[in-house]
């Protein structure tokens, strides 16, 4: 039988603060739930600070669950067993795995990522509000090879949801949740070299060829896109040509089609 660590419920209590936009911004972390997101947390470089596992998942782990809790114990992260149902309470019916670790998540802020990110290309997403599609933006962008992220007003990048959509992209782009006004961080941007464009449903130039120099790709959010002043104050406005009586993408399947031409097939392997 495993023995119950004495030690749960004050990792309970840190997953529990994790819970909130607050806490996380607080802790600068977040939690990763579910053996493969743990897995892919380990192979970007990430180590959690510790790991909650339940008893069944202790005592009668899954093929899968063996392999990362002996990953995790070989990098020195603490696991720590407690009882079934509070791990249970923590994942809220989700069918993860019973692990959830608590995992850095820091913001380097907008200068740092300017001062960082190589000549290529940054993904400006503004007001996305579903942590889902944050996710899945952050996988776009790591797919693409985005040099970073900033995300502008919108919901909390630390989410976890936002982690598990992301299947730990997020551990692997830079990004920083700027507080300042949408045309502040154009102007930002600007200063800093690089080119802004601003993806828009209607108007602006059709998307044809690559997109080359530094350049800071502008996405709205889901309900309604990017504003009239942010695009005007962008240096340009690009709209992907779909086929009558489509009206525009998902955030998401837009971002792909625009980073995918910042870099050319040859380029990847």
């Amino acid at each position: 039988m495993t023995e119950i660590s004495a030690a749960w419920q004050g990792l309970v209590a840190q997953l529990e603060r994790a819970g909130s936009a607050r806490g996380r911004r607080e802790m600068t972390a977040s939690t990763a739930e579910g053996w493969r997101l743990l897995e892919r947390t380990l192979a970007a470089g990430v180590r959690p600070s510790a790991v909650l596992m339940s008893e069944r998942a202790a005592a009668r782990p899954s093929a899968d669950e063996t392999r990362v809790i002996d990953k995790l114990r070989s990098a020195g992260v603490p696991c720590v067993v407690a009882p079934d149902q509070v791990v249970h309470g923590l994942t809220g019916g989700r069918t993860f795995g019973d692990l959830l670790g608590i995992v850095s998540r820091p913001d380097i802020g907008l200068p740092a990522l300017l001062a960082a990110a190589p000549r290529g290309g940054l993904l400006v997403g503004v007001d996305v509000l579903d942590p889902g599609n944050i996710g899945a933006l952050t996988r776009t962008a790591h797919a693409f090879g985005a040099a970073g992220i900033v995300w502008v007003g919108g919901t909390d990048p630390r989410h976890p949801k936002a982690l598990r959509a992301s299947m730990g992209s997020c551990f692997c782009v830079p990004w920083t949740h700027a507080v300042a006004s949408p045309l502040a961080v154009v102007r930002q941007l600007a200063a800093a070299g690089w080119r802004n464009v601003a993806t828009v449903a209607r108007g602006g130039g059709p998307l044809v060829g690559e997109i080359t120099g530094p350049c800071a790709i502008w996405m709205g959010g889901e309900a309604h896109g990017l504003a009239d002043d942010v695009v005007s104050a962008c240096d340009e406005a690009l709209r992907i040509v779909t086929a009558a009586g489509v009206d525009s993408l998902s955030v998401n399947a837009a971002a792909a089609v625009v980073l995918s031409r910042l870099r050319s097939p040859g380029d990847y392997r």
